[in-house]
């Protein structure tokens, strides 16, 4: 149910401001007679914010059956859409959409299902050395490094994104280390 309210509000928040605006350029730009343009323009703006609810439907779906089995002590801190390099640093052209997930014990990559061919990548925290801010080798500034005591991963995440997430990762670690001294 409350998928269905949510749904309803994005297709009027969505869809009354694309109606208003398509109602403007038919009214007064295109000269269109007032009645038969506002009705045109509410249908137009019913089907963008219909549109609109779906794909963000779709996609929270999607996040909900990309999270990883969790063990019952574990706690998740972050999650978020990006890409995974499945050759280390950027190696080849090989990115696979999905979801990155961080928990108090871990990070996480599980593909969303169009993409879901079988590769997950689990990094446990003990094992990251250091998170940082990259760019990826075309110049995209939305590189996230996270080196491990084995290799160095690659995400792509979203630009904004990027600096909370070495952020959380760090902090995570930083917390994990003060829990068990040792590791």
């Amino acid at each position: 149910m409350r998928h269905g309210v949510r749904a309803v509000k994005l297709a009027l928040l969505a869809g009354l401001p694309a109606g208003c605006a398509a109602a403007f350029v038919a009214i007064v730009l295109l000269h269109q007679p007032p009645r038969p343009a506002a009705a045109g323009a509410a249908i137009f703006g019913l089907a963008v914010g219909a549109a609109l609810a779906v794909i963000v439907s779709r996609r929270e779906r999607a996040e909900q059956t990309a999270l990883p089995q969790l063990d019952p002590a574990e706690r998740l801190l972050r999650q978020g859409p990006a890409e995974c390099f499945e050759e280390p640093q950027g190696a080849g052209e090989s990115r696979v959409g999905g979801f990155l997930y961080l928990t108090d014990k871990r990070l996480v990559f599980r593909p969303h299902g169009a993409e879901d061919r079988g590769y997950e990548l689990s990094l446990p925290l003990a094992d990251i050395v250091r998170a940082e801010a990259a760019e990826v080798v075309w110049m995209h500034p939305t590189a996230l490094h996270v080196h491990t005591t084995r290799r160095v991963e690659q995400f792509v995440v979203l630009e904004e994104e990027r600096e909370a997430w070495v952020a959380a990762i760090m902090g995570a670690k930083r917390v994990l280390a003060r829990e068990r001294p040792d590791g």
